[in-house]
């Protein structure tokens, strides 16, 4: 995470925020200490924000199917654009966790809860509505993955792999194949490639 803000730093980029919202009883400030993110972010010259400490107002999503008003920190809606940096894991519920499942952690514990049903796949696609014109940029975290009944359970895979793309669709379709997946498997990646939201067709996606 430190790297990616010092690189868009060089690149010029005035600003950056690191910012964190773990889910359920654990706090931003204990996972940045605790990891070290918040001295090597503030090493390269960001800033940190902890999320669950900021100001939230509620937003009304018009195009959602399910989640059509959430809760979402003030500091994210004002933000230019959105950086996501997910870990891929496998995970009990969505069989993936990667980018798309990734803008969830922008919502507060309450609204992450919400909805957390059979639906929860329609629930995430309704949040990438949310952020799509703020998400310029995924990068996936597969130097180290995770494989197993996440996010509690698991084991380390060593992968040695970074998958960046400015299609968050894109991005979770490729991810997907390298786990063993049909993308069209991924509920959410199904979803948002037919609403149009980005590319899970392989046969489209150009890698370099």
């Amino acid at each position: 995470t430190a790297s990616i803000a010092e690189l868009l730093l060089e690149a010029g980029v005035k600003r950056i925020i690191v910012a964190e919202y773990p889910a359920l009883i654990h706090k931003g400030r204990d996972a940045f200490e605790i990891t070290l993110t918040r001295k090597f972010v503030e090493d390269v010259g960001a800033e940190v924000v902890y999320l669950d400490e900021s100001e939230l107002i509620e937003v009304e999503v018009r195009e959602a199917e399910v989640h059509r008003l959430m809760r979402i920190p003030k500091i994210v809606m004002d933000a230019d654009l959105i950086v996501n940096v997910p870990k891929m894991k496998t995970h009990w519920l969505t069989k993936v966790t990667l980018g798309i499942k990734n803008l969830l952690g922008l919502l507060p514990s309450e609204e992450k809860l919400k909805y957390h049903r059979e639906d929860i796949h329609q629930k995430l696609v309704d949040i990438l509505v949310c952020f799509r014109d703020k998400l310029k940029l995924t990068i996936i975290d597969g130097i180290i993955a995770m494989e197993g009944l996440g996010p509690r359970c698991g084991d380390p895979v060593p992968m040695g792999l970074l998958i960046a793309s400015r299609d968050v669709v894109a991005a979770d379709a490729v991810a997907s194949y390298i786990m063993g997946f049909d993308p069209m498997e991924i509920q959410e990646v199904r979803i948002a490639h037919k609403r149009g939201l980005g590319n899970g067709d392989l046969e489209r996606i150009i890698c370099k």
